[in-house]
């Protein structure tokens, strides 16, 4: 099988590229035909006549890969070296390239979900991203963004602190509108909105744990909080894994999502796909979930 393994060097502490090298040495064992490319701008021109792409990385390298996976229908398949690790969590993979080489034998495919996230805005045409796990407007997102400004290197979580204290301490007012499918389900409420394609979240919070991601609908968990004293006692409830069963909490489940932001602060647009801060000026953003786009190797 022709195999391109993707690593990206500033996950897992600076470990995916032992990893990536160990699962090349692997498979070349095995007579693969493997090209070892790092995460650049210019990747996909390797992943031309590729049979199989293997992401060695967090969730971060697995999110760009599947854009190119489900465009030129190469399964892809996640080795997981990052923070949280969702996507190999929820199939079960490992950091193990025998694990590896077994599903690489026996090539059983699923087919899951690609979502995309379009940002509209009045004085510019919309720009497209994708992203496979999960899309956030609120709090989380915040500390994301709190953290990629003082990131220097590979991180943990002990790394979260002092932005998640920072974020708590001095949270970004905003207000939403979401519809679902065309109906209305948030009017302008201040709060946080979390949108789930996979069940599995950050540090097992898993707020809509019925997601699904081969159901080709996105899972809305809408969090209205209006203060500082509010979002601390969220955070606290959603530590202790309380704060889903809420009935202050708006769900929904739609193929299509719009979600309306307005703040006067200056990063109150600002979101984050699958674990990724995005910086954004545009006061919309459209969420599609596009039903069996990304097809996925399956671990033993």
């Amino acid at each position: 099988m022709r195999i391109l393994i993707l690593t990206n060097a500033a996950s897992g502490k600076g470990r995916s590229a032992t990893l990536a090298n160990a699962a090349q040495a692997a498979l070349n064992a095995q007579d693969h035909n493997t090209t070892l490319v790092p995460l650049a701008p210019d990747w996909e021109s390797h992943a031309q006549g590729a049979e199989l792409i293997v992401a060695c990385g967090g969730d971060g390298t697995l999110s760009a890969a599947a854009p190119a996976a489900a465009r030129l229908a190469i399964p892809v398949y996640h080795l997981p070296r990052g923070t949280e690790n969702l996507f190999a969590r929820h199939f079960r993979m490992r950091a193990d390239p025998d694990q590896l080489l077994r599903a690489a034998a026996a090539r059983r495919i699923q087919r899951c979900d690609l979502c995309t996230c379009t940002i509209s805005a009045p004085d510019a045409p919309p720009s497209e991203r994708s992203f496979v796990l999960m899309c956030s407007v609120g709090i989380d997102a915040d500390v994301l963004h709190a953290l990629a400004a003082r990131r220097r290197g590979p991180i943990s979580h002990a790394s979260y602190t002092i932005p998640v204290l920072a974020s708590l301490a001095n949270p970004i007012v905003r207000a939403l509108t979401i519809e679902a499918d065309g109906q209305t389900v948030v009017d302008r409420v201040r709060g946080h909105a979390i949108i789930s394609n996979c069940p599995r979240y950050a540090l097992g919070i898993d707020p809509s744990r019925d997601a699904s991601m081969a159901d080709g609908l996105l899972d809305l968990f809408f969090i209205p909080s209006a203060s500082r004293a509010r979002n601390l006692a969220w955070a606290a409830l959603a530590i202790s894994r309380v704060g889903r069963r809420a009935l202050s909490i708006v769900r929904a489940r739609a193929s299509r999502l719009t979600i309306r932001i307005e703040g006067d602060h200056p990063n109150a647009r600002n979101f984050q796909l699958d674990g990724e801060a995005v910086s954004s000026r545009s006061p919309e953003l459209t969420l599609r979930a596009l039903p069996g786009a990304l097809p996925v190797l399956l671990p033993d």
